[in-house]
């Protein structure tokens, strides 16, 4: 069994990957299902140390998903089944459901169930906020005004969030060691915007929003302003990066958190963790995760379509031997007959979900260990591209500065610019 867990990945350095489960995983693994021999249900409850498939301890789930305001009462998911600090081995993070801002009327009735949700269930809580990347088309980055998305500007955005903000402290917030304010932005002047109005109420720690998670200059000022501000200088803080799903950006985040802790000495316990939906989405679409594309002319995760027609009922052996749950899967497991059409079963989508989550960790750890294992730097330029050990080093040098003055001074210099905006290249 593999047993990545948060304790082990701070022991390796690593900043912490919460897999953002949706609805139907949450709900489905805790209900009664007729399993391929050898499993039980229990064994895709990722939380479950029992587990004969895998142990990850960590869990995204979203209040906007599953609005603890309605009147039919709290679902039963993997996140609320469980005593909170009764298993030390859980960390569950519930979203506050920001995201869906375009679906929800946040009323205070609204504000204050949510609140109350994530106070219960949560060890780690962002509070409720705009994200400004909805503005944006992300492909084209050009300003997209949707009838279904009421805030088309940064100060609308931000003012809301703000009152989110006012209504937490309110509620007692501040009093707990798991909420996070949240900073949006989409480039250097809205973020410093953002946060000089967001910092005024600081809490136990910040979660970052990741319309422009690859621009990491403006990542590092966002560490350097938490530097000057203070707001290190306590016992333990905690930074989230919400939508990480590349892995290039997985291991650049976890060469600011080592540096990070490096210049800080001991002096603030500090963790760091991101977010992605998916090995889940992929699952819900029909597309399996494969083993990722990792070499110096391209790093990619693979996600497969499959012809459903051909694995009706099938009984030979899922062909994407990558995880531990494909070794008790065949074809007919996931696609069933419907009158002579493929059909996948609600069950079929959890072993879809659980094969594509067990690969997405496995490609994270492989990509972690060529970067910070024991290999020599021509031997890992053989591995992966040279521009993105060109990040990992320059990252590891702004931190190796006495002050955030020098830090400054070296992330504004054209040669810091260019290997940070070259990290996403491919030689």
């Amino acid at each position: 069994m593999i047993n990545i867990n948060p304790s082990t990945q701070n022991h390796l350095g690593y900043a912490i990957y919460f897999p953002a489960a949706q609805s139907n995983y949450a709900t489905e693994i805790l209900k009664p299902h007729t399993m391929p021999s050898g499993l039980d249900i229990k064994d895709l409850n990722f939380l479950n140390r029992e587990s004969r498939l895998f142990c990850l301890h960590v869990v995204l789930y979203s209040a906007g998903v599953e609005k603890p305001w309605k009147k039919s009462g709290i679902s039963k998911t993997i996140a609320t089944e469980r005593v909170i600090g009764a298993n030390q081995d859980s960390l569950i993070m519930i979203d506050s459901g920001g995201f869906q801002a375009d679906k929800i009327t946040f009323t205070l009735k609204v504000i204050e169930s949510i609140y109350r949700y994530q106070l219960k269930y949560a060890d780690l809580a962002p509070l409720i906020d705009i994200p400004t990347n909805k503005m944006y088309d992300q492909l084209t980055g050009r300003k997209r005004l949707s009838k279904f998305f009421p805030y088309t500007t940064l100060a609308s955005c931000l003012q809301k969030t703000l009152y989110f903000q006012d209504v937490y402290i309110g509620l007692g917030a501040q009093k707990h060691d798991k909420f996070l304010n949240v900073l949006q932005g989409e480039g250097f002047d809205d973020c410093r915007l953002w946060y000089e109005a967001i910092k005024l109420n600081p809490l136990h720690g910040w979660a970052i929003g990741a319309g422009r998670a690859n621009n990491f200059t403006v990542q590092l000022h966002r560490i350097i302003w938490l530097l000057e501000d203070g707001m290190f200088d306590r016992e333990s803080t905690w930074i989230h990066f919400f939508g990480i799903s590349d892995l290039k950006t997985s291991v650049l985040l976890t060469a600011i958190l080592r540096g990070l802790r490096k210049y800080l000495a001991g002096s603030c316990v500090v963790e760091m963790s991101y977010d992605t939906r998916s090995p889940f989405y992929n699952g819900v679409l029909a597309k399996v995760e494969g083993r990722p594309i990792i070499s110096p002319k391209r790093t990619a995760p693979q996600a497969y379509r499959f012809n459903q027609q051909q694995w009706i009922n099938n009984p030979e052996p899922f062909p994407y031997q990558f995880s531990e749950i494909s070794k008790y899967l065949t074809k007919g497991h996931i696609v069933t007959d419907d009158h002579g059409s493929p059909k996948i079963t609600p069950l079929g989508y959890l072993l879809m979900q659980n094969h594509n989550l067990d690969v997405t960790v496995r490609n994270i750890d492989t990509m972690h260990q060529i970067i910070y294992g024991h290999a020599s730097y021509p031997e890992k330029l053989k591995l992966i591209p040279r521009h993105l050990m060109m990040a990992v080093g320059a990252i590891d040098c702004l931190f190796d500065k006495k002050n955030t003055t020098a830090m400054k001074s070296l992330l504004n210099t054209q040669q810091m610019q260019w290997k940070l905006n070259n990290a996403y290249k491919n030689n």
